[in-house]
């Protein structure tokens, strides 16, 4: 089983090979595209913590997925650029 640092690392690879692009819906939800279902796609939410939860398949089963770290590299591009 792969750890959980390999498992972040590949969601990240994910996210670039994908060009995932998050939409933001309201102040902490996104919605982010499936790639293996066309039309389809998953609510990730951030609470006021800064914890990311998504609703997808993966999310569920407590993995890293790509459409939460979809989402925190945005949310760290919007930190970076108001710094």
């Amino acid at each position: 089983m792969a750890t959980i640092e390999a498992r972040l690392e590949n969601a990240a690879r994910r996210v670039r090979e994908d060009l995932l692009r998050p939409i933001r819906l309201g102040r902490a939800t996104y919605l982010v595209a499936s790639s293996s279902c066309p039309g389809h796609g998953y609510l990730v939410h951030v609470d006021a913590g800064g914890t990311i939860a998504c609703t997808c398949p993966a999310a569920q089963w407590d993995f890293p997925c790509k459409h939460a770290e979809s989402v925190r590299q945005l949310e760290q591009q919007d930190v970076a650029s108001v710094a």
